[in-house]
């Protein structure tokens, strides 16, 4: 049993070890419930189609940031900031673990301090969005912009990522 458990570990650790910083669609597939505060307002018939346009075209792996995946448009115009969502979601898991209360402060802190990650990455978003720096943003599961981009991430790989499942900000290159 000892065995057993010993080898499932180090199976785990290999696997942990081999991935390194790869690019997952779980990494960055919407985790929060909607929040109306987030939504985009309505956009234009011209817009639509622009998103669109853009939006179906294959997208070529930048950087990868603490936060976010960063592609370029294949077309070179365009880039687009897929949201990572573990460093913006909540330690919800920790508070139902019966730990001692010498630790109930640092959970408090972390939650602050993810809760005002978010906050301050939507609120500067929409302030280039205000400023025309980006064309767009989505921080909330839809089921309106109906596309599935390809992305090619740091390995070659082709990843094809409904757009209505993931955070991201989309804006003009340069």
């Amino acid at each position: 049993m000892k065995r057993l458990i010993t080898l499932c570990l180090l199976a785990y650790i290999i696997t942990l070890f081999m991935r390194g910083n790869a690019f997952t669609i779980d990494d960055i597939k919407i985790r929060h419930f909607h929040k109306p505060e987030w939504e985009m307002p309505f956009l234009t018939s011209d817009q639509k189609k622009q998103i669109g346009s853009v939006l179906s075209q294959t997208f070529h792996f930048i950087k990868q940031s603490g936060d976010a995946y960063s592609f370029v448009s294949h077309d070179k115009k365009y880039k687009i900031k897929l949201m990572k969502q573990k460093p913006m979601s909540e330690l919800t898991w920790a508070h139902f673990l019966p730990l001692p209360t010498k630790l109930n402060p640092f959970l408090t802190k972390a939650s602050k301090k993810k809760k005002s990650l978010r906050a301050h990455f939507i609120t500067k978003s929409k302030e280039q969005l205000k400023n025309q720096k980006n064309l767009y943003h989505h921080f909330n599961r839809t089921k309106y912009i109906n596309k599935k981009t390809p992305f090619i991430d740091n390995k070659g790989k082709r990843h094809y990522i409904d757009m209505d499942d993931v955070e991201f900000i989309l804006r003009k290159n340069g």
